[in-house]
């Protein structure tokens, strides 16, 4: 590790650590500090789905993305969800790939809307946030749960609207886990480091930051990205990863690869299920948002509490499910009965009409904000997004004209 980069950040999300490897490809050293918990890469608790809508990936991700190299592109192995399903009380069916209520003009019309903005943002994060004032339109219980699903906020807004729709159009699945590794081992080849610490804090002298202390070190730099933001302590509650091994044969005949579960009972948000059928084995991960204002006292409790009305759930999606059950685990969120930066969620997230789009990603002086918040209506799709946002923010503060974008800005159909 070096005395002095031109960037250096620190978190346990993957959205900084995008605009280090962008940045990095531009000629920047950067360091990344990731304060993630590691786990052995054989346990369960290592799954956590990073969904991204197909399109995204085909006309964002992999052009963005190529030029740090087709190889690294190709380690990512998307895998794509074949079958998507809706739960509700009493009933499984089918919603998608494909148009909502046979209306593809509907769709193709609001996923083109969506690509447009992504586009536009990398470049003006403005337009996205704009966007998000506008209103929801009216839509059936089942949709609803499937938008409030695939957001990270606990109230869904136009954009989570918008990316519902273009889901629609296919949806891929990445390890979380295994993407940042690979983005990590990107930095050491090009100037730069990836490290992983418990934890790393921004140094502040004189009211301006001048380094980063990492374990005992510390890191000089011109500029700085950290998970650490005002609004760090807003309503809400965490994000629930769990990963439960069955017994292949226990899963139903017909059931999807990706399924969006009505919430269980005393829960208030739904789950999203995916199904993997890996030899004899099923792997069923499980993602849902649980709020924090529960009576229960303490953050074990409340985890405790979690877990035993998911499987609860899971027994009523899949029959036979404890006589089958080879494992249930599930990713712990805390650390000293607080909830680690990375895995909260707010109820809602709002920026004020007066915030400009450069306060809204700085912090201060040369300080750059990657809370996973900051697009949390997009979910993770939103975290790649500010990565490339951020990478682009310094850029542009260098006056460079040679920024990261891709032509869905300018898509008139998909």
């Amino acid at each position: 590790m070096k005395s002095y980069y031109d960037v250096v950040g620190s978190g346990e999300g993957i959205s900084g650590l995008i605009a280090c490897v962008l940045l990095s490809q531009k000629g920047f050293s950067c360091l990344w500090a990731d304060t993630a918990h590691q786990v052995s890469g054989d346990s369960p608790q290592c799954s956590i789905p990073l969904l991204v809508t197909r399109v995204f990936w085909e006309h964002g991700v992999k052009p963005v993305f190529s030029a740090v190299g087709t190889s690294f592109l190709e380690s990512l192995q998307p895998r794509a969800l074949e079958k998507v399903q809706s739960i509700v009380p009493g009933k499984r069916f089918d919603v998608g790939p494909g148009p909502v209520n046979g209306d593809l003009m509907l769709q193709q019309k609001n996923t083109v809307k969506y690509l447009q903005l992504l586009g536009k943002s990398m470049t003006r994060p403005g337009a996205l946030l704009r966007a998000a004032q506008r209103a929801v339109p009216e839509v059936q219980p089942w949709e609803k749960d499937h938008i409030t699903a695939l957001c990270r906020t606990g109230k869904p807004n136009y954009l989570s609207y918008l990316r519902w729709m273009a889901s629609l159009s296919g949806m891929y699945s990445l390890d979380y886990h295994a993407v940042k590794q690979k983005l990590g081992r990107y930095l050491p080849q090009n100037r730069g480091d990836f490290l992983h610490v418990s934890e790393a804090d921004v140094i502040v002298e004189n009211g301006r930051p001048s380094g980063l202390r990492v374990n005992s070190n510390q890191v000089k730099s011109r500029y700085f990205i950290s998970d650490h933001s005002a609004d760090d302590h807003a309503r809400g509650g965490f994000v629930l990863y769990g990963t439960c091994v069955v017994d292949r044969e226990v899963i139903p005949v017909g059931m999807g690869d990706m399924l969006v579960v009505s919430p269980p009972q005393d829960m208030r948000y739904p789950m999203v299920l995916l199904v993997d059928r890996k030899g004899d084995k099923g792997i069923v991960t499980v993602t849902t948002k649980v709020p924090a204002d529960n009576v229960l006292t303490s953050r074990t409790e409340l985890l405790s509490w979690a877990m035993g009305m998911i499987f609860k759930r899971l027994k009523q999606v899949i029959p036979y499910l404890k006589d089958y059950l080879i494992g249930f685990d599930v990713i712990d969120p805390f650390t000293d009965n607080s909830t680690r930066p990375w895995f909260r969620y707010a109820d809602e997230v709002r920026v004020p009409w007066y915030v400009s789009a450069k306060r809204y990603m700085k912090q201060g002086n040369n300080v750059f904000t990657c809370n996973s918040m900051q697009y949390g209506w997009l979910d993770m799709e939103g975290e790649v997004l500010w990565g490339i946002c951020m990478a682009n923010a310094i850029l542009m503060d260098l006056n460079r004209s040679d920024l990261i974008t891709s032509r869905m800005a300018r898509m008139t159909r998909v």
